[in-house]
This record gives C-alpha cells, sequence and structure tokens, in this order.
C-alpha cells in the first residue's frame, strides 16, 4: 500500500522571514530603478547644458568685444553709447565714415561717448564670393589679435568697398591689409582668416540685427533710439540729447510734497 506523504506548511515565524525578504528585495529593486532614472536624468541635463555651451561658444566672437559681440571703440564705462551697424560691401558705410567718422571719433576722445561697432553681413548677394560675410569674419580674426588696432583697420577696409558684383578682396588681401596697418600675420591670424573661424558669429549677429528689424546699412542708435540725421551734427545733437537725458535721470528732480 503506498503511503501519503505528507505536506509540511511553513511556520509563521518562517512566513514572517519570507515576508521580510520579499519586501527588501522589492525595495531593493526600487531603488535600483530609482537610481537608474536619476542617473539617466542627469545624463540628459549633462548632455543637453554640453550641446548649449557648444552652440554658444560656436556663435561667440572673441573674448575682446562686448557680451553683445560688438567692438567697442572708447571707454568700456561709458555713459553714452553709440552703436553702428554696418556691412563691409556697402557703400553708404564708406560715405557714413568718410563724412561722420571723425566727429565720432572726437567725441570718444573727449570721452564723451563710446562707440559699439555691429559686424553683420546682409550685402553677401552684392558680390559672387559672399564678400561681406568674408570681410566681417576678418574683422573679427583683427579684433581677436589686435582690438587696439581695430579702428584704423575698419576705416581702411571700408575705403576698399568693393564694386557690385565683384568678388571683392580675397581672404589674402585681407591678411595683407592687417598687415599693412601693423598687425602681425601670425599663423592664428591667417588661419581665422582663411578658414573663416568666426562665420558663425558674423551669421548669428546678422540675423539678431535683422531680427531687430535691421533694413538698411549703416544704421545707427543710441540706447535703443534710432539715430536718423548721420551728418555730425546729426550725430552731435543726438548725443547732446542722450548726455541730458542720462544727467537728468542721475539727479532727479524732488518731488513737491
Amino acid at each position: 500500500m503506498r503511503k501519503t506523504r505528507k505536506v509540511r506548511l511553513p511556520r509563521a515565524d518562517q512566513l514572517g522571514r519570507v515576508g521580510l525578504a520579499g519586501r527588501l528585495s522589492s525595495a531593493a529593486v526600487l531603488l535600483i530603478l530609482t537610481a537608474a532614472i536619476v542617473f539617466g536624468l542627469v545624463v540628459r541635463i549633462e548632455d543637453r547644458d554640453r550641446a548649449a555651451a557648444e552652440a554658444a561658444t560656436a556663435v561667440a566672437g572673441p573674448s575682446t568685444m562686448t557680451k553683445d559681440g560688438l567692438v567697442r571703440v572708447g571707454s568700456p564705462d561709458a555713459k553714452v553709447v553709440v552703436t553702428v551697424v554696418e556691412d563691409p560691401q556697402c557703400p553708404l558705410c564708406r560715405s557714413f565714415e568718410s563724412a561722420t567718422g571723425p566727429a565720432l571719433d572726437a567725441l570718444v576722445a573727449k570721452n564723451a561717448v563710446s562707440v559699439d561697432y555691429d559686424l553683420v553681413a546682409i550685402r553677401d548677394r552684392s558680390s559672387t564670393t559672399a564678400y561681406s560675410s568674408r570681410a566681417a569674419n576678418a574683422g573679427a580674426c583683427v579684433a581677436a589679435a589686435d582690438i587696439g588696432k581695430w579702428p584704423v583697420w575698419r576705416r581702411e577696409l571700408l575705403n576698399q568697398v568693393p564694386a557690385e558684383g565683384s568678388p571683392g578682396p580675397s581672404d589674402q588681401d585681407l591678411i595683407d591689409l592687417a598687415a599693412r596697418i601693423g598687425i602681425t600675420p601670425t599663423p592664428q591670424l591667417t588661419d581665422c582668416v582663411t578658414t573663416h573661424r568666426y562665420r558663425a558669429y558674423v551669421a548669428n549677429q546678422t540675423e539678431k540685427a535683422i531680427a531687430a528689424k535691421l533694413t538698411h546699412a549703416p544704421a545707427v542708435r543710441i540706447g535703443t533710439s534710432p539715430v536718423t540725421n548721420l551728418t555730425p551734427e546729426g550725430i552731435d545733437a543726438a548725443v547732446r540729447a542722450a548726455t541730458a537725458r542720462q544727467v537728468e535721470q542721475s539727479n532727479p528732480k524732488s518731488e513737491v510734497k
């Protein structure tokens, strides 16, 4: 006769041990999943921040420029700042420099103003070699190499605005121009100009200017106020008005009680 095997049920203390082990195992799994999720989020945030930093670096100008990517001529602490937006291919920019440049230089020399120059390229189609972008890039390279000689560079550059539809000066011509005004054509400068190191910076400055409703060059403003009279007299009047506003804001009239 076959014996029936007895089934032994776990004792109460054994059930307690099994329940505790199960709970510990579930907690461990939960901790592992939480750690994996947190790690994944940290990696994604780091990747996002790295991509943002790389994008910012790609469109950044030289460290010698202002935080807005402008070339400042004059005191960095000037209370009145004249901003000039110009394109190297622009004949009117050359005319503006010839007529009004000396007046601006005199105001800078008296510490009455500083001038910020915004390098844009809105006239690339006027040449067969995207001269506007190439020359603006070269201007950024010069600012990086010797910011003190940049004003002379700009003046000489505008003296040779190429004819409409022509290729314009080559990259080597731009390097030679820098050398003629006393900037050593180091390998770094040559590489910067010929590889168009600041191409993305110029494109970004141009896009920002267009987004701000730029329709022509040169465009001049003091603060956010556009200056429409670009003659020496017009610039002087605009600067005097801006200076008066600065004085009024720093010395407000006492309120009548």
